[in-house]
């Protein structure tokens, strides 16, 4: 993926089913593989890009090429834990550089930061582990499922919470501090069980000797799929395989465009993905599977009419005819049309998302500016 998709600053069309085949997983997460690039994503949050840098730790001076909007967890830079708000660069640590007895542990810093406010629901993120630790595996899934576990005041979060606060207390100050939970004996013993459950692979692995760099990713996302099934509601799970997030762009007055894939009708996905985003739901792009497209307009007033994108999506498809004895071609009314009616389109869904980008998208060049104008006046 180009320097120019990935910056933070508008325009970056978040991807996870990108120029390489994806490796399948069991659940929800999948490794995603874009040329050099790899990472564990979920069909549910796209933008949320797990790395496994088996072994790497960053420090200080390398932090001028790192990514805006990176995350590093539990070990992952080599300091104490900070924020820097300017560029999203964050560590989220309680190991080197810190008091240990009063900071939070890693996943419940995550939390913390959840509620706090951070925009992760604002371009791509990387959240980076250097190895499949319990407490970074927590920290990623709150991270990872912000949208659900954000939803009408925390909800989902709420009864989360005990199991992170168990989690942080046996991380930070071993066995035999309990009280420091807050919670009752069975409450208490309850969450150590479930704990214990999810380690079941890092234990196995350590014991059976395969414990190795080859074998992370593995454990991660099986780590992962398993929290989904304890903490999330199954019916969450399911629609997540329903309706599967294969992009976004982000488009002027910070809405958001989002390509799905999904064999339901166009407003079935938008009502869901509306519960999901809210205000911030700009555009829909339905991938119905054989070149077919549908794409609405949800918000009727920040963006503006579809036809501009018809137009510039004729200009690239190469499906497109428009003699006036012989058209196939996108069309439709103001705030939903879609892909040429006989044929379809040959165009992907990520390069639809790129003509989004450049009509709708913010600009952030001054190239993109003069594109963005000779855009608007071709229409």
């Amino acid at each position: 993926m180009s320097d120019e998709l990935v910056e933070m600053g508008g325009g970056a069309v978040e991807d996870v089913d990108h120029s390489a085949a994806a490796v399948q997983g069991a659940g929800r997460y999948r490794v995603q593989i874009d040329g050099e690039e790899r990472y564990i994503a979920s069909i549910a949050t796209p933008n949320m890009r797990i790395r496994v840098a088996a072994g790497q730790t960053t420090v200080k001076s390398g932090l001028r090429s790192v990514q805006p909007q990176t995350i590093f967890l539990d070990g992952a830079y080599a300091g104490p834990p900070f924020h820097d708000g300017e560029r999203r660069i964050y560590s989220l640590d309680h190991h080197e550089g810190c008091i240990r007895s009063i900071t939070l542990a890693t996943c419940e810093q995550a939390a913390v930061a959840l509620v706090l406010g951070l925009p992760v629901n604002e371009g791509i993120w990387n959240l980076v582990i250097n190895e499949p630790d319990l407490d970074s595996i927590l920290a990623c899934w709150v991270l990872v499922n912000h949208i659900d576990l954000s939803r009408d005041d925390f909800e989902l979060l709420k009864p989360v919470m005990p199991l992170l606060r168990v989690e942080g207390n046996i991380d930070s100050y071993g066995f035999g501090k309990e009280v420091l939970s807050a919670l009752s004996h069975d409450d208490y013993r309850r969450e150590q069980r479930r704990l214990e459950e999810l380690m079941a692979p890092i234990v196995a692995a350590k014991s059976s000797g395969s414990w190795s760099p080859d074998e992370y990713e593995g454990i991660v996302m099986g780590i992962l799929d398993a929290t989904d099934q304890m903490l999330l509601p199954p019916e969450i799970v399911a629609l997540s395989f329903e309706y599967q997030e294969v992009g976004r762009v982000r488009l002027r007055g910070r809405r958001i465009a989002i390509l799905c894939r999904s064999g339901r009708g166009i407003y079935e996905v938008e009502e869901y993905l509306a519960g999901r985003y809210g205000k911030l739901l700009g555009i829909v792009v339905l991938d119905q599977g054989g070149g077919r497209f549908t794409v609405r307009r949800s918000d009727g007033f920040g963006v503006a009419s579809l036809r501009r994108l018809y137009r510039q999506l004729n200009k690239v498809d190469p499906a497109v005819r428009t003699s006036r004895s012989d058209e196939n071609a996108w069309g439709g009314a103001d705030d939903i049309g879609g892909s040429p009616r006989e044929t379809g389109s040959k165009l992907t869904g990520q390069q639809i998302l790129k003509q989004i980008d450049r009509v709708f998208g913010e600009p952030h060049s001054i190239l993109r500016r003069v594109a963005d104008f000779f855009t608007r006046q071709g229409g």
